[in-house]
């Protein structure tokens, strides 16, 4: 099982899985959202399913559940990338970007937002 434990034992994850789609149509694939009742994220994750496509020479019309590459505990540099959400954290020993904790994804999507509006600041220059 990956990082996200959205079961009762748990607390739900603190409330990070299913049904909040909090941060959509961003422009940043963010895994909580990826699930039907939150059209999964929109159009945030195209990138990122694209790039997993391309990595794992899937064909182009494969489908892409993308919590089997993204959050799943295993780093991979390969979608450590901030339209990826940085594996979804899995990452985060190597980068020290976030750390992972139950009831932690509201402060992460809040550091992943942050890290968008610096990218943006940067890209302005």
């Amino acid at each position: 099982m990956g990082p996200y434990v959205d079961v009762e034992d748990c607390n739900n994850d603190g409330g990070d899985c299913g049904g909040n789609c909090d941060g959509m149509d961003n422009g940043f694939c963010d895994i909580d959202n990826f699930y039907e009742e939150c059209d999964y994220d929109m159009t945030d994750c195209d990138a990122c399913i694209e790039l997993v496509k391309t990595e794992y020479f899937l064909d182009s019309d494969d489908y892409v559940d993308l919590h089997d590459y993204i959050g799943n505990g295993i780093c991979d540099q390969k979608l450590n990338k901030w339209f990826c959400g940085f594996d979804g954290g899995d990452c985060e020993e190597s980068n020290n970007v976030f750390e992972m904790t139950i009831g932690d994804g509201r402060r992460r999507r809040r550091k992943m937002r942050e890290m968008e509006e610096k990218r943006r600041l940067i890209e302005k220059m």
